[in-house]
């Protein structure tokens, strides 16, 4: 109810507590299984060159994986345009370098690890498991503790998540409904009500549904941006040489964000 404000205090604190809490426990996974590391190694190697794999994979990545990686990072869906455009930053390009970091720590680092953590342990064999349930298998190889601290991570993750889509809902339909209040209360109250019924139905559906939503919002998001290609890189090349001219202006101090108030004063915007 409190709006992006909220939204972010909440998020900024949950999102950094959750990603700390589990690469701490997937580096404990991979110290306590640390003589398996190069033979996971090796299975992953192997197995990306092999050419079975090759060819079932291409096919896997484009249907699978590509579902998967939306479901995990949403780059490419157009929320993080949403999210981007309320900071106080006047220059998209930086905005735009600065969000590009999201899906390379979430895909690359984050999942990276989570797939080493499986593969370490030998939870990979279970071919009938959920991902969830491999990861959590994985961390109970350390301790009987560890599945408890993934799954605080996962309902830190989903949490912020709620949060997030609510304000990305409430954005769309004050477009379409031109900033009325009731409408977009209206829309809060419904997404309320969808979580509940989110609650009660199997995962299968819950995923399916996000998948095709997915889908469906990644087609005009993709079409834009290949109509605006020319100005984006008009933007990116003219900040590109800003940068290198020394010409960019540090942002005023009242204007900054200061997630650090020690260095506010030290540190200069970048």
């Amino acid at each position: 109810l409190g709006g992006i404000s909220a939204i972010a205090q909440w998020t900024s604190r949950m999102v950094p507590l959750m990603s700390v809490i589990y690469a701490v426990g997937v580096l404990a996974v991979l110290g306590a299984n640390f003589t398996d590391i190069p033979h996971a190694a090796s299975l992953i190697v192997s197995g990306a060159f092999n050419p079975d794999s090759i060819s079932g994979g291409v096919i896997g990545v484009m249907i699978i994986g590509i579902q998967r990686a939306l479901f995990s990072n949403v780059a490419g869906v157009g929320t993080a345009g949403l999210a981007h455009s309320v900071t106080k930053n006047r220059r998209p390009a930086e905005e735009g370098f600065t969000a590009a970091w999201e899906p390379f720590f979430d895909s690359v680092v984050v999942c990276t690890l989570t797939a080493l953590s499986i593969i370490v342990t030998g939870q990979y064999l279970n071919q009938g498991e959920e991902g969830v349930t491999l990861a959590s298998n994985a961390f109970a190889t350390v301790n009987s503790v560890f599945p408890w601290l993934l799954s605080l991570c996962i309902i830190l993750f989903a949490f912020s998540t709620v949060l997030s889509y609510c304000f990305y809902g409430e954005k769309a339909a004050g477009y379409v409904f031109k900033e009325n209040k009731i409408a977009e209360l209206g829309y809060k109250v419904v997404y309320l009500l969808m979580i509940i019924v989110g609650a009660a139905v199997s995962l299968d559906t819950v995923v399916r549904f996000s998948d095709a939503t997915f889908f469906l919002v990644s087609i005009p998001n993709l079409l834009g941006i290949y109509l605006l290609a020319k100005p984006l890189r008009k933007e990116i090349t003219e900040y590109r040489a800003s940068v290198d001219n020394g010409t960019i202006d540090v942002v005023p101090e009242h204007e900054q964000v200061k997630m650090l108030p020690k260095l506010e004063k030290t540190v200069p915007h970048s």
